[in-house]
């Protein structure tokens, strides 16, 4: 027998939803004291309804035309929109005013392929409708790929996956139809597949190479091709890196080799956390080691095709059952999900059993409802719901006369086995509920979109049993920020379906208004850089005026005079304090506008407007280029050009590290996985070029590894870092004593070129410093009172004779620090495996 019925979902049901309000400057202390308690309860994008709220308003739209517009306008002071915070793991919404719009099909007459936009926002019911709507405006392919990046962002939840468990249950997780619509919740492999299949779809035949799925061991990330070269997209931790001209995204490839190009940025906001020690460690994520997962990026199958058949309606809901569908692997709802819900009363009548019923059995139309002329009658109705079905809860009600009269509910998934859900015997009026989550598999398996369920009748007399009343209710997975929410004032719907002939739907919005709180003016007063203003600035610190009341701000910065891209990642932030700068030179590149704004927010989580864009250009020079390394008499030096671009440099300045990808520093700073170490600047010249590597090198750094140059204009300002050079290494760099005496001990402490490799995090462990070298010395050829200690390379001895003796030393490198995964050799990104080399050096001892 079935589970005991429950209470059926009710369409007035409160939401359960928490606002979270707290004290401002326009509400009364004891008023502010209790919009605290709701804030401390904050936390996920649905919380517990806000007491202070005015009463529920709603608007009803009755449509007969296959394309309508009409206006709903919104009071209060506000919205959805001006109290989200965003954050990696969670949104927190301090005031959701929306609680449901339905869609009802009062008519005569199916009506097919409902579409209702609010705002021109969430037009998301096929694949290229999103694809549209996501690069709206776009005048390039680059800004499609940036418009795509910050629609993914604004529009899903990183957390755990539904689907999991077999790539039959992934695929529709990577499917941006449902990803956004009914399932806005995964890891990062997730929005990296429905990122990627967007930007495929957008840029079409210009999408070259095509894109790839990057492996980080513990991160995935998208790549996509644009201009015969791929460009890493991080849409789950919010990042993408821009190579040194400021100019287009780097790839996987490009940050695995150079480190320092993901140092500079900060992922994971607008919240940051840790700063520029996470930017170190989500670097270390890029190595050799990564692979590649190439994908058919086919997609579009699915479609959010709302049908509503007569007495069908579509209850969407901003509110969570806590109802879901897995595959079994989660018990907890996802953070952003709401139950929305399909009602359908079917008409009892001609009509219900000619557009509604899928098959009728010996049924027939009566006063009041449908009547059996059998012991075997029956309607079968089929529910096909866009969305993944989340449970059910069936009602129907039937007159029975005749003692031998019965009813009974059956539900069915692929219209051959049948599951008992209720059923009555003798005469009476019966009343049959049933709960259906227990049957329909939502908490194990694949997801299901429909299903049948049978009304059976059996008159022991013709017409003795009667079905008066059916109502199916179907239970889906919505995702809150696909809905047609309003904001306050002036909301423009548009209405639209794909059928012929006549239609009348009904469309009802219901939501809740507050002014409960005013949202904070825009900060005014001096800011800097200010509107028109030329920065000479290394290192650039925006400054603004604090907001009373306020706790947080968010500054976003773009090269587009409307703010509709993000000019970098680091750019779009929030912070506690008034001011922001990346300690990075080179952020910005000269001869180009730049606009910067921000907005403040109060303590209880309600976001203000944003200043006016104000318009600045930075000046200074750009990066040097064409590093090169030339041996020249037993010593190294690098040479380098001003870059063509920007003001002319007057002097350099250069930086070396045994650091493969170090980042330039003047002063000591911590390394992630070295600690604190010493400033690795060299020295400072007027020329291009620069002995960095010789036996008698003195000052700071010397013998490096690896250089960097930076450029200085007449005005003193930097520019960033240049491409790293890399020297030969190992490369023995120090000079023996050439002449002995007979009996008298002679040494010499050999020295040689040696990287340190770059942290990395490889295959589950924690990050290390991998393809460091170790040195191992040999001594190839010399007399036999020499010898050399393989570890330091120390080499001595006391000659025995006097004469020439000719000596050959071998420094060869090693990795006994590496760990490399099985089948390391397989993956499609290796670099290769690190390979031990030799430099020798040979050199005659003049013994007397």
């Amino acid at each position: 027998m079935p589970k005991a019925a429950r209470e059926s979902v009710h369409q007035d049901a409160p939401q359960g939803v928490r606002y979270a309000v707290r004290s401002a400057r326009t509400i009364r202390p004891m008023l502010a004291a209790l919009l605290a308690c709701a804030l401390s309860a904050c936390g996920q994008a649905q919380q517990e309804a806000l007491p202070l709220a005015e009463a529920t308003r709603m608007h009803s739209q009755v449509i007969t035309h296959p394309r309508e517009q009409f206006a709903i306008t919104m009071g209060g002071m506000l919205d959805t929109d001006n109290t989200t915070t965003l954050e990696v793991q969670r949104r927190r919404i301090a005031f959701q005013p929306m609680q449901s719009v339905t869609i009802e099909n009062v008519g005569d007459s199916t009506v097919r392929g409902i579409r209702v936009v609010a705002n021109k926002r969430g037009d998301w019911y096929d694949f290229a409708s999103i694809a549209a709507e996501a690069t709206r405006g776009a005048r390039s392919d680059q800004e499609k790929i940036q418009l795509i990046y910050q629609f993914m962002l604004e529009n899903h939840h990183h957390g755990n996956a539904l689907f999991c468990s077999t790539e039959d249950l992934k695929a529709w997780q990577h499917d941006p139809v449902l990803f956004l619509n009914s399932l806005p919740v995964g890891l990062c492999g997730y929005s990296a597949e429905n990122g990627l299949a967007l930007m495929r779809a957008a840029l079409g035949p210009n999408a070259d190479p095509l894109p790839v799925i990057r492996g980080l061991h513990g991160h995935t990330v998208g790549e996509v091709g644009l201009g015969g070269e791929l460009q890493m997209i991080d849409m789950a931790a919010r990042a993408f890196y821009l190579d040194r001209e400021n100019r287009r995204p780097v790839s996987g490839d490009e940050l695995a080799r150079d480190h320092d190009l993901a140092k500079r940025e900060v992922r994971g906001g607008p919240l940051y956390a840790k700063l520029w020690d996470a930017a170190q460690r989500a670097a270390a994520q890029f190595g050799a080691d990564d692979v590649r997962v190439e994908r058919d990026w086919e997609r579009g199958a699915h479609r959010i095709d709302l049908t509503l058949r007569p007495g069908e309606a579509l209850e969407w809901r901003w509110d969570s059952q806590g109802k879901f569908s897995t595959d079994g692997r989660f018990t907890e709802p996802p953070a952003v999900m709401s139950n929305s819900l399909f009602t359908w009363r079917p008409p009892l009548d001609n009509l219900g059993l000619r557009e509604c019923a899928e098959q009728a059995i010996d049924l027939v139309p009566v006063e009041g409802g449908l009547a059996a002329t059998s012991r075997d009658a029956s309607a079968t109705f089929r529910v096909r719901v866009p969305y993944f079905i989340a449970g059910g809860h069936v009602r129907a009600v039937a007159i029975c006369v005749d003692p031998g009269d019965s009813c009974a509910l059956e539900l069915s998934l692929d219209g051959v086995s049948w599951t008992p859900l209720a059923q009555a015997e003798g005469a009476g009026r019966h009343v049959l509920t049933a709960d259906m989550d227990d049957v329909l598999p939502i908490h194990e398996g694949p997801p299901e979109f429909e299903y049948l369920l049978s009304v059976r009748l059996g008159s022991a007399r013709s017409r003795s049993a009667r079905l008066t009343d059916l109502r199916i209710e179907t239970v889906v997975m919505t995702s809150p920020m696909a809905l047609p929410r309003l904001r306050v004032g002036e909301n423009r719907i548009a209405y639209s379906d794909e059928s012929v002939g006549a239609r009348r739907v009904r469309l009802s919005w219901r939501w809740r208004e507050s002014s409960a709180i005013e949202p904070p003016e825009a900060p005014a007063g001096e800011v800097y850089p200010s509107h028109g203003a030329t920065v000479r600035d290394s290192m650039l610190s925006f400054r603004w005026p604090a907001v009373a009341g306020c706790d947080l701000y968010h500054l976003q910065v773009s090269r587009d005079p409307q703010m509709r891209i993000i000019y970098r990642p680091s750019f779009d932030c929030y912070h506690e304090a008034t001011s922001f700068g990346i300690p990075f030179t080179g952020v910005f590149s000269p001869g180009e506008d730049y606009f910067w704004r921000v907005r403040a927010r109060t303590a209880s989580g309600v976001w203000g407007d944003w200043t006016a864009p104000m318009r600045f250009r930075w000046q200074g020079p750009r990066v040097p280029v064409n590093l090169r390394a030339e041996q020249q008499d037993g010593r190294i030096v690098i040479t380098w050009a001003p870059n063509p671009e920007g003001p002319r440099p007057v002097r350099y300045r250069v930086y070396g590290s045994d650091e493969r990808g170090f980042s330039v520093s003047d002063e000591p700073h911590d390394v992630a996985g070295l600690g604190e170490c010493p400033a690795n600047f060299v020295a400072e010249t007027e020329d291009t070029r620069m002995t960095v590597v010789a036996p008698d090198a003195n000052g700071p750094n010397p013998n490096r590894c690896f250089y960097r140059v930076v450029a200085v204009d007449a005005h003193g300002t930097r520019s960033g870092c240049s491409d790293y050079v890399e020297l030969p290494h190992p490369l023995i760099v120090s000079a023996p004593a050439t002449e002995a005496r007979v009996g008298a001990p002679w040494s010499y402490e050999a020295r040689s070129l040696r990287s340190l490799g770059d942290l990395q995090y490889r295959d589950g462990r924690p990050q290390e410093f991998f393809e460091r070298e170790e040195i191992t010395w040999t001594l190839v050829r010399g007399p036999a009172w020499l010898s050399i200690d393989p570890q330091t390379g120390l080499l001595g001895g006391t000659p025995t004779a006097s004469g020439r003796a000719e000596v050959e030393i071998a420094a060869t490198t090693s990795f006994p620090h590496d760990y490399l995964p099985e089948g390391f050799q397989r993956r499609a990104f290796e670099a290769s495996r690190p390979q031990p080399r030799t430099a020798t050096q040979a050199f005659t001892i003049e013994v007397r």
